[in-house]
């Protein structure tokens, strides 16, 4: 499963609902994977530093590879041409996520407009 970043600065902030996915997550032994450009959003983003390392540190994070940048690319381009354009960092997260054929974990509405693209919301 690709974790978004919303989810992880919830877990930081102790959202409840967060922390309750994250319990449900670990007792189904689900594999969690960030897509790129998930910490580059979170070190923008947050000023605890080592609690984003320490996040990296525990989690594996998807390579960004000439495959998932197509998609995201893809992605862009129907959306932009229907006028619901997302940001780019979003864009390269649905990418990976539609390229590995992985759920997004995620509160972000804008990924259900995403063809093909799995979204668990917590």
């Amino acid at each position: 499963m690709i974790i978004d970043s919303n989810f992880l600065i919830d877990i930081l902030n102790n959202d409840s609902n967060a922390v309750k996915k994250l319990e449900e997550l670990k007792e189904r032994k689900e594999p969690l994977l960030l897509a790129p450009g998930v910490l580059y959003e979170l070190y923008s983003g947050t000023e605890s530093e080592k609690e984003i390392t320490r996040i990296e540190n525990e989690l594996n994070q998807a390579e960004l590879t000439p495959a998932i940048e197509k998609e995201a690319a893809r992605i862009r381009k129907k959306l932009t041409a229907e006028g619901k354009p997302i940001s780019s960092i979003d864009y390269l997260i649905a990418g990976t996520a539609r390229h590995l054929n992985e759920k997004i974990l995620t509160r972000d509405e804008h990924f259900k407009r995403i063809e093909e693209l799995k979204v668990e919301e917590f």
